[in-house]
């Protein structure tokens, strides 16, 4: 057992100084890699989902609705909440650690010879993984972008575009159509497209690239009602239509003002694959959204102390930002929050800020352990004197728990909220304390 402890570390330290490559964007490196691995990803069909918030929701309904239909069902996503083997799961169930090991070694060689990054190093284990297993479908989630992302090797058999916002603009572009333009390079010829944005400018780009690619775009807007949303804190309940076929009554254990359209974008693509290879009944539909988990999103702890409730949500951009405030005060409605918030430097964190500013009491801006992190003493330097909520800096996630715990009172509301990474301290954080209890 020690063995395989020491053998597991050696392997993630090595996928992790990966990173020192950075990002490239490009289809040179993984196309390369999978060609001499096999090109594992032509062995079962592929869901693509792309966007820029949503995407991983839209992947954990695909993953469990498609399991609740008996299919074997591989997943990759990132970035990671907690563990790195959270990325690549079949059925819901990480990779196990000696898989992880084992799938390493066969690509070592080949990220070598390449300097292949850590994301096309994830990517060529995890179609190598899965094509082993002999998933019946493979649900993937794209990195950065779409047109250039290491994922877009693929043909798929649906591809499925989330709503388009601004993130990551320094790489993808600066306004909604360039962004949007990069995640419409994941539409292939002759594959059926899956878009949810109700932008109609976006909806008439997305319509020009199908059109030349020979792809159908089935807009979301376009063929479903979704009525009724009643958000609880317990999950979020509604109505729709798709194509007037009804699903009343349909429950998602996720919770946000948002989750009912990434579940139905989740339930369009099930419907455009192929029905001679896939039969998915309305009652797998109905169950698998009950039974979706995904954490850090709008993620509910009822903490054992003073019936202290915690929020984690990764709204890692302005438009995730808005979406956990408005989803804040349709479950929480007349309250207030002591917010925990932290984000990367990169990002443009002062409009996240801002959106919260409804829902906080106080904000506890903190420094993130990664270098990426934003400094959150210069956050305070750009705020105006009279900023609307007090705020204060506190030099890790730790501390800042440590410090509102101790002050807290019967029935007070915490949200964490801002980076991925920021949700992944926390969790651990809070599981030191024994307050994740659910």
């Amino acid at each position: 057992m020690e063995y395989w402890n020491v053998k597991y570390k050696q392997t993630i330290d090595y996928l992790y100084n990966l990173e020192h490559f950075g990002v490239k964007l490009g289809l040179t490196n993984i196309n390369v890699l999978l060609d001499r691995l096999g090109r594992p990803e032509k062995k079962f069909p592929i869901i693509h989902v792309a966007g820029t918030n949503g995407k991983g929701s839209v992947c954990a309904f695909l993953t469990h609705i498609l399991m609740q239909a008996g299919y074997k069902t591989g997943r990759l996503t990132s970035p990671h909440v907690c563990d790195y083997r959270e990325r690549i799961s079949i059925n819901g169930e990480m990779i196990p650690r000696r898989e992880l090991i084992r799938w390493t070694e066969e690509v070592k060689p080949h990220v070598h010879n390449q300097n292949a990054t850590f994301f096309e190093a994830t990517t060529a284990i995890a179609f190598s993984y899965f094509a082993d297993q002999k998933v019946d479908i493979g649900v993937v989630e794209v990195g950065l972008g779409g047109r250039l992302d290491a994922t877009n090797v693929i043909t798929p058999a649906v591809s499925v575009i989330t709503d388009i916002d601004y993130d990551h603009s320094r790489i993808l572009g600066d306004t909604l159509e360039k962004i949007a333009e990069e995640k419409a390079g994941i539409i292939k010829p002759g594959t059926p497209v899956i878009s949810s944005s109700p932008l109609r400018n976006i909806q008439k780009l997305f319509q020009r690239i199908c059109r030349e690619q020979g792809a159908e775009l089935y807009s979301l807007s376009d063929h479903c009602r979704i009525m009724h949303i009643q958000l609880s804190q317990s999950g979020s309940l509604f109505d729709a239509y798709l194509d007037d076929q009804p699903y009343l009554d349909l429950t998602s254990s996720l919770i946000g003002s948002y989750q009912p359209v990434n579940a139905m974008m989740a339930v369009a693509a099930i419907k455009h694959l192929d029905p001679s290879r896939f039969t998915v009944t309305t009652e797998d539909i109905r169950r698998g959204l009950e039974t979706t988990k995904w954490p850090a999103r709008f993620q509910l702890i009822f903490g054992n102390l003073h019936n202290l409730r915690i929020i984690i949500d990764a709204g890692h951009n302005p438009g995730g930002m808005r979406s956990f405030t408005e989803t804040f005060q349709a479950v929480f409605p007349r309250r207030r929050a002591t917010i925990i918030f932290g984000a990367l430097a990169r990002k443009n964190y002062m409009p996240m800020l801002n959106s919260l500013t409804p829902i906080a009491e106080q904000i506890a801006a903190v420094r993130l352990e990664t270098h990426r992190g934003l400094d959150p003493d210069q956050l305070l330097t750009e705020l105006p004197p009279d900023y609307p909520i007090p705020i204060k800096s506190y030099p890790s996630v730790d501390a800042a728990i440590h410090a509102i715990l101790e002050h807290s009172q019967e029935d007070d509301i915490l949200g964490i909220v801002g980076s991925l990474f920021l949700a992944g301290e926390a969790l651990g954080a809070l599981d030191k304390r024994g307050l994740l209890k659910k």
